[in-house]
């Protein structure tokens, strides 16, 4: 059996092929925003420092040596507490995965490309149990992040402190083993999808075939900048630093999905309120599309 997995690109944390990490292959403009704001956090710092010396010169009296230790005593603690109020806490978010089966049917010759063939693939799952969960009648994988080590699967409604790691079997389509006689067991081999994964490093759809059948390797990732617009919102942050901690985690993910070759997918809500293709938790790709959101 050969598992050929549905990406462009290798993930950010493997590098198999580009060799880069998403790091090493920054724009220069980031490299400019960097240093901005490593400027504007100096700045900052002289300011703080300065009006700390200030307070503690003139109006406590101080001398002027024990208003420097003073204030930077201050700084070191005043630093210590934003850190310790600014590690961004986990929040829980479900996604959907729904494969593309059409084409993946369809590009990978699972399915004879005439309207018998088709034909053929509708009676197959018309015979499918609907009291078991297929993919046909589901029509995708469902999970829910519940905390960093904590993943809950709907379909199977069964929690796992592992990575994501499901199953789906592509029956009736199937590939026939000639060699094998008719009534043997082993003529018949279904294909079956598999996405594994989790929330840090994005998820991976395979699509796993014979060696024989097929040699050549598609694949495409869920990269993890999908799923980073979802975060926590610290206490004492103002809507500003809110608002351009979410401007920066689209623009992320805006970039991820150029490379990986997914494309947002615009909508407008109950209330007729737009979201455009980058703002949009919708995001589609030939084989799969994804949708995700907070619990």
């Amino acid at each position: 059996m050969h598992s050929l997995i549905i990406s462009h690109s290798a993930l950010q944390i493997r590098n198999t092929r580009c060799g880069l990490s998403l790091r090493e292959g920054a724009p220069c403009g980031s490299v400019r925003g960097k240093m901005k704001r490593l400027l504007l956090s100096a700045v900052k710092t002289i300011v703080l420092m300065v009006a700390l010396f200030c307070l503690l010169s003139f109006l406590g009296g101080f001398s002027n040596k024990q208003s420097v230790v003073l204030a930077i005593l201050l700084f070191v603690a005043y630093s210590r507490s934003a850190l310790s109020t600014t590690v961004p806490k986990f929040v829980p978010f479900n996604v959907f995965v729904t494969p593309n089966l059409y084409n993946i049917l369809q590009d990978f010759e699972l399915v004879k490309p005439t309207e018998e063939g088709w034909a053929e693939i509708r009676a197959g799952v018309e015979t499918l149990s609907k009291e078991h969960w297929n993919i046909w009648h589901n029509r995708g994988f469902s999970v829910s992040f519940i905390t960093r080590e904590l993943i809950y699967n709907k379909d199977w409604q069964s929690f796992s402190t592992e990575e994501v790691d499901l199953s789906a079997s592509l029956e009736p389509a199937v590939i026939v083993r000639e060699q094998h006689k008719p009534d043997s067991m082993l003529r018949n081999y279904f294909p079956y999808l598999n996405l594994t994964g989790g929330r840090n490093n994005g998820l991976i759809l395979r699509l796993t075939l014979l060696d024989w059948y097929w040699e050549r390797v598609k694949d495409k990732e869920i990269p993890p900048e999908e799923f980073g617009v979802h975060f926590w919102v610290m206490p004492g942050n103002s809507l500003r630093d809110t608002e351009s901690a979410y401007d920066d985690a689209v623009k992320r993910r805006t970039e991820a999905r150029a490379r990986y070759v997914w494309k947002g997918k615009a909508h407008r809500d109950m209330y007729d309120r737009a979201t455009d293709a980058d703002r949009s938790n919708e995001a589609e790709h030939r084989y799969c599309a994804v949708v995700h959101s907070g619990i």
